[in-house]
């Protein structure tokens, strides 16, 4: 009969390691009294087998895949989505190294619970036995879940083995925590920095230089409303850096109160068949003229036998000043030199004259300064912050700073521009046949035919007709009104529309735009541009980090169970069998129980209630000088 060596026993009869026995015959079969001759096996299989090196690599190897999903983690948590050879994808990755740590994990708790199934039955207490039922529930407990819950339930959770049942059970999370670990959602990045994204510049506003004529874009300016330049974004998201741009700005300010009537001359007829003779009244500002006179208010005033009648500028428009030069320090709504000065002024009758006094009218008391407001308009730079978000742009554009006129130093006679007050030379260049400009410094100087002559656009008037009966004793407003040309100057077409346009609108509101309509065509004849950056969307990789605790606290209690049942076991003494089969067959129960029924054992029900209640324990047998099970 063979003998089983096992190295792993601390106690009981020395063997050599690693040996089993075969019966030696001349005939080819050993005599029963003859002793059996061992078959040498390599000394590795014994290490492995016979100690807790396998266990020891397994969850060496599980905590290194746990490692290793770690290590992925990090590597790529919020890096783009990752393409793998063959399609192998980062969650493929992750899924394979998780199932191979639970897996390696499993063999380790079942084999420290199938250990912990022969400290069960050979315990310290050496009258203490166990019913053998406990044999199945630990050999189903290392097998999987089910068994693991029903033997928790047999312990009612005290017993040590009971930590290793309930890993088993948790496990069944493992997967589904992994899968939970990376999310791959949506963020915004910069792909593109460079020409794909650009944004309109102008380093000048030369007239010569305009797609469109001077009149086209003052027009424009007066009745149009749309003067963005929007920006090319081919992803439909994009961020530039802040940039200047030269264009054309206004400012305005009421001066009503500090424009008055003077100088009113002029000889009235009274009688009935007279000629009516003009009254003439000087509207005088703080400062400025028209076209080099001061400009007149023309009142009209007849008077015969039924009634007076008057007739005045109820809406006007005017230039006070334009294209000062260089050596001018005028000043007007803060701008220094402007490049044109527009006035707009609205007169009303004061309904106070009474008849008689009209042998001494004075139409300066009869009328009254209602509104005057006063723009300049020069060239400037504003700095722009452009965004454009889901195809919307927005534009956002600073307050303007205006500049200084100073002597083309390279063509006498005729100014340039440049923002700010600096005075530092700057590098004039010709750009064309009359154009200079040093782009650096946003410095040009529009010449001869780039003159803006924007005091030909804003002019004109319309007159009201009043009268009054003699017994009125009151000046009415009939609301019947005609139109003039252009305040006296035939040489200049009627400008009765746009003199609308400002009573309705407002002189400022109509100066904006005409600034802005000039600002779009600079922006949109320039070649410059501004190099922007393109946001577009990308999957990335987010991980979740504390999807990945419960794995990786089932490796680590994992491997406490594994050390805590080897110390337990160091301590019983006991040879290392494990969830071994062949312990069983082996070391099995001395003796079955004789019952008078021939079958009571031939099904596994039967045995099993058997079981329930016979009682054995793991101890030395002293026919066999080894361990047995032996029944109560």
């Amino acid at each position: 009969m063979s003998h089983l060596v096992d190295t792993a026993y601390y106690g009981g009869h020395n063997h050599s390691p690693g040996v089993e026995y075969e019966s030696v015959s001349s005939l080819g079969s050993p005599p029963s009294s003859e002793l059996e001759k061992p078959l040498e096996r390599p000394g590795w299989f014994a290490r492995l087998v016979d100690t807790w090196l396998y266990e020891f690599l397994a969850i060496l190897f599980s905590i290194a895949c746990m490692g290793g999903v770690a290590v992925i983690l990090i590597i790529y948590d919020g890096e783009p989505q990752p393409s793998f050879a063959y399609g192998v994808t980062l969650n493929a990755l992750i899924s394979l190294l998780g199932t191979v740590s639970k897996s390696s994990l499993i063999f380790v708790i079942g084999e420290c619970m199938g250990q912990l199934k022969w400290v069960w039955f050979y315990t310290a207490e050496k009258s203490r036995h166990q019913r053998l039922e406990h044999m199945q529930y630990f050999d189903s407990a290392s097998r999987g879940p089910l068994g693991s819950l029903l033997i928790i339930l047999r312990h009612r959770g005290v017993s040590f083995v009971s930590l290793g049942a309930l890993i088993i059970i948790v496990a069944l999370l493992f997967d589904p925590f992994m899968q939970q670990i990376i999310k791959y959602p949506l963020r915004e990045i910069d792909t593109v920095n460079g020409t794909n994204a650009a944004a309109q510049r102008a380093y000048a506003l030369l007239p010569e230089t305009l797609q469109d004529s001077v009149p086209t874009i003052i027009y424009t300016g007066m009745w149009g409303s749309d003067f963005e330049v929007e920006p090319t974004c081919p992803s439909g998201n994009c961020t530039w850096p802040s940039f200047e741009s030269v264009g054309m700005c206004s400012r305005c300010e009421d001066i009503t109160t500090q424009v008055k009537f003077d100088n009113c001359n002029g000889t009235m007829d009274t009688t009935e068949t007279g000629t009516p003779q003009p009254i003439w009244c000087d509207i005088v500002l703080p400062q400025g003229n028209y076209i080099g006179d001061t400009y007149r208010a023309v009142t009209n005033l007849n008077i015969n036998s039924v009634q007076w009648s008057l007739d005045f500028p109820a809406h006007m428009v005017w230039v006070p000043d334009y294209q000062i030069s260089a050596g001018s320090n005028e000043t007007y709504a803060g701008i220094q030199n402007p490049l044109v000065v527009v006035a707009y002024a609205q007169l009303g009758l004061v309904h106070d004259t009474n008849e008689t006094d009209t042998p001494a009218f004075d139409p300066a008391a009869a009328l009254r300064i209602t509104n005057v407001t006063q723009c300049a308009m020069s060239l400037c730079t504003r700095t722009y912050d452009i965004a454009v978000s889901d195809g919307i742009p927005t534009i956002n554009v600073s307050a303007p700073t205006f500049g200084k006129v100073f002597d083309n130093p390279r063509n006498t006679g005729y100014s340039c521009w440049r923002p700010g007050n600096d005075s530092s030379p700057v590098d004039i260049t010709q750009l064309t046949n009359t154009s200079y400009a040093d782009p650096n410094e946003f410095a040009f100087c529009p010449t001869g035919s780039g003159d803006y002559r924007l005091f030909e656009y804003f002019e004109g008037e319309i007159r009201s007709y009043n009268r009054t009966s003699g017994s009125a004793g009151r000046w009415i407003n009939n609301e019947e009104k005609f139109n003039q040309g252009a305040l006296g100057n035939t040489n200049l077409r009627p400008r009765v529309p746009l003199v609308e346009r400002i009573g309705a609108a407002g002189l400022e509101f109509v100066m904006d735009n005409v600034a802005a309509s000039f600002t779009k065509a600079g922006l949109v004849a320039s070649t410059a541009t501004v190099a922007g950056t393109v946001r577009t969307a990308e999957v990335y990789v987010h991980v979740e980090w504390w999807w990945l605790i419960l794995p990786a606290a089932l490796v680590v209690l994992g491997t406490v169970f594994w050390l805590l049942t080897m110390a337990i076991n160091r301590h019983q003494r006991l040879r290392l069998w494990k969830s071994s089969v062949l312990a069983l067959l082996f070391h099995g129960l001395d003796s079955v129980p004789q019952y008078e029924e021939q079958d009571r054992f031939a099904t596994a029900s039967k045995m099993d209630q058997t079981a329930q209640s016979l009682p054995v324990k793991l101890d030395i047998s002293d026919q066999r000088k080894g361990f047995m099970l032996h029944r109560a």
